[in-house]
């Protein structure tokens, strides 16, 4: 559930295998989609990949879509910020640890539900708007 206007983190937990976390030494690869109800098809929303030897890229196809850095191998989070009606969705999160990425470790969904209320929470004397939902 997420406020219209505000940020929400949507983090998915996750268990790999022995075999897998090995793997994902190597290549991991965490793609998020999310739902497109006119296509019935999930449209790409962000990706990271870490290959042996390379940094780790991020790529985010909504400016307001942030991936979050510290991303693991037992979690991903993912932060939509200033939530619009239109954010309301379907996310899901495949994890692949073996190039190019056929052998999805990890598979989940997640429905974000976007209320129009705008009240913000306040929380020790501050305002605070960054909602976290764990899925």
């Amino acid at each position: 559930m997420a406020r219209k206007g505000h940020d929400v983190a949507l983090t998915w937990r996750y268990s790999l295998s022995a075999e897998e976390q090995t793997k994902s030494q190597t290549y991991f690869l965490v793609k998020w989609t999310k739902f497109n109800p006119s296509s019935s098809a999930y449209d790409l929303v962000a990706l990271r990949s870490k290959q042996t030897g390379m940094p780790p890229s991020y790529s985010e196809q909504d400016p307001r879509i942030v991936v979050d850095r510290a991303t693991g191998t037992s979690f991903s989070s993912l932060q939509i910020n200033d939530v619009r009606i239109d954010d309301e969705r379907i996310y899901k999160i495949e994890i692949s640890v073996e190039f190019p990425g056929t052998v999805i470790a990890a598979d989940h969904e997640a429905n974000l539900t976007v209320s129009g209320k705008t009240n913000l929470i306040k929380k020790k004397g501050k305002m605070n708007n960054l909602y976290y939902c764990s899925f």
